[in-house]
């Protein structure tokens, strides 16, 4: 575990938007407003949705029938999955944010923490130029969020696309008084490595359902009813640096396996 981090340490998560349906429009931009899901392999479910296909109430994981209704209505696009495309369109993600960061650690598919220490003080401008360029290369949108550890930079994302037109899909909340207002804005669900089972017992037992109640909660409580992992979550919301640039000790946050999909999956938010 890590003292407070230096002024100059900087951390980000680079999170592709919806990241499935995202890399089927770059080469039908065209379709990039348009409500569309992402199929199984066996075209069964859906495993990919974008934020127009949230707002039309389609769920994580719809099965394919009732998804048609609303394609035969021209009401939404539908692809079948392509996870060879995927893959190629992330790994030039990758590359091409190599080339943008002193340093980055590939979390997932669609995610790829970034060391930000040596790029100056003004982040949110380099999160911006970041995106932009992302963009305009590769055709791939994607949020950034900054602060001083990987969980309040995983806020932060969160964040970014929360209030994606205020922000740019860009925030960087080393800011102890921005910090703060994220923090009691966001559900204590949206801190990573907090699903949904932990998140029952924080409310149940201690009456926690934001990220700033478990920031300023009892830390021995929360080690010895919820493991360490918890204890050191908590620190890194009150600005510790807990977690090693190089190391995950939260998995990706939503896998689902089921027949139905064909294979494991991930939810690209």
């Amino acid at each position: 575990m890590s003292p407070l981090p230096s002024p100059t340490y900087a951390i980000g998560l680079v999170d592709c938007n919806s990241c499935y349906v995202s890399a089927e429009t770059i080469f039908r931009p065209w379709l990039r407003d348009v409500p569309a899901v992402v199929l199984s392999s066996n075209d069964g479910n859906a495993i990919a949705r974008n934020t127009a296909a949230k707002a039309l109430g389609i769920p994580m994981g719809a099965p394919w029938h009732e998804i048609a209704p609303l394609h035969r209505r021209g009401q939404i696009v539908v692809f079948s999955s392509n996870f060879a495309l995927y893959q190629d369109i992330s790994d030039r993600v990758m590359a091409l944010l190599g080339r943008l960061a002193p340093a980055i650690s590939v979390y997932s598919i669609d995610e790829a923490w970034v060391a930000l220490g040596g790029l100056g003080d003004d982040l949110e401008t380099w999160g911006h130029e970041t995106r932009a360029t992302l963009l305009q290369q590769i055709g791939m949108p994607v949020g950034i969020g900054i602060s001083v550890n990987k969980t309040l930079a995983k806020l932060a994302n969160w964040g970014a696309k929360k209030w994606a037109k205020q922000t740019g899909n860009v925030v960087d909340l080393r800011d102890p008084v921005r910090r703060e207002k994220l923090l009691k804005l966001a559900p204590v669900h949206e801190v990573w490595g907090i699903g949904s089972r932990l998140t029952r017992r924080l409310e149940a037992d201690l009456g926690i359902s934001t990220a700033w109640q478990l920031a300023t909660a009892n830390l021995r409580l929360l080690r010895r009813h919820y493991g360490v992992t918890v204890e050191r979550t908590a620190r890194e919301l009150g600005g510790e640096r807990c977690f090693p640039f190089d190391e995950d000790p939260v998995p990706k946050q939503q896998i689902i396996a089921s027949q139905s999909f064909g294979r494991r999956v991930h939810d690209q938010d």
